[in-house]
């Protein structure tokens, strides 16, 4: 069952995924100042909901080249919040087709939150996640 709350949130401004397939082969989001407000409301309802809740978001692609190396864009941005049903400690980034699907326990739900927040305070340029599967959070000045 998913939860109505979460199914009638709307999305908000844009964000981006890309990651890179020679060097830096980690994935990228990159979140103007609207989208980053709506994905903290997104992940607030997603806590409080009463039931695993699941969204699939839309990626703007950017209009320049990043760095002149090839790069790999996501056409989709999933987030699924396994309440009750995984660890707390939960984080696995994966690829399917050409959407990115990140799975979340509790605790990374929260992390993922409050690395939003840091972002939306002007911080960017950092990781959030795992060693293995990272996802690096960049602000609008970066495209």
């Amino acid at each position: 069952m998913s939860d109505p709350v979460v199914d009638g949130w709307k999305p908000k401004g844009c964000l981006w995924m890309w990651r890179h397939t020679e060097k830096l082969c980690h994935w990228n989001l990159r979140v103007d100042d609207a989208a980053c407000e709506g994905l903290r409301a997104l992940l607030g309802l997603m806590r409080d909901a009463r039931w695993p809740s699941k969204k699939i978001l839309r990626v703007s692609r950017p209009t320049a080249p990043l760095l002149n190396l090839p790069t790999v864009y996501a056409d989709e941005f999933a987030i699924q919040y396994a309440k009750g049903q995984a660890p707390d400690d939960l984080w696995s980034l994966k690829v399917v087709g050409a959407r990115v699907e990140l799975h979340l326990g509790l605790a990374r739900l929260r992390q993922f939150s409050d690395a939003l927040e840091t972002v939306a305070g002007g911080v960017d340029d950092f990781a959030i996640g795992t060693d293995e599967e990272p996802l690096w959070l960049w602000s609008r000045q970066v495209l």
